[in-house]
């Protein structure tokens, strides 16, 4: 089993009992082939890899996500 936060993730949702999919994946893969129907509600939940967004001296940014945040949202925004 995968203890890492994906494998946590797909064990804590499967217990719901949902059809959610829940993929380990970059946002290019995996938003390649995603539909959504006029009217219907997409969910995203962006975690990137922290890469220098978390420093001991300056704090979190967000901007320094790899790839950064910003990137995925506006990614999204022109896909859907």
């Amino acid at each position: 089993m995968d203890a890492g936060v994906f494998g946590i993730t797909r064990q804590n949702i499967a217990a719901l009992g949902l059809p959610i999919k829940i993929v380990n994946t970059d946002y290019h893969s995996g938003f390649s082939g995603v539909m959504v129907p006029p009217g219907r509600l997409l969910i995203t939940f962006i975690a990137p890899p922290w890469g220098n967004a978390l420093d001991r001296t300056s704090g979190l940014d967000l901007r320094r996500t790899m790839p950064p945040i910003s990137e995925i949202v506006e990614f999204l925004l022109q896909k859907f």
